[in-house]
């Protein structure tokens, strides 16, 4: 018999906690690695400085 897990629901607090050098976002509740900027970002943010 299959069983659902409940999923964990990330808080801010718990967020602030992380110690590795990944980049993560929390979305809904939900921790996901956010990806690294593209060169368009990069270049285009740093025609705005």
């Amino acid at each position: 018999m299959l069983t659902k897990t409940k999923e964990k629901i990330w808080t801010y607090k718990e967020y602030l906690e992380i110690e590795d050098e990944n980049r993560y976002e929390i979305l809904k509740g939900k921790l996901v690695m956010a990806p690294a900027p593209n060169r368009f970002h990069q270049k285009f943010v740093g025609r705005l400085y």
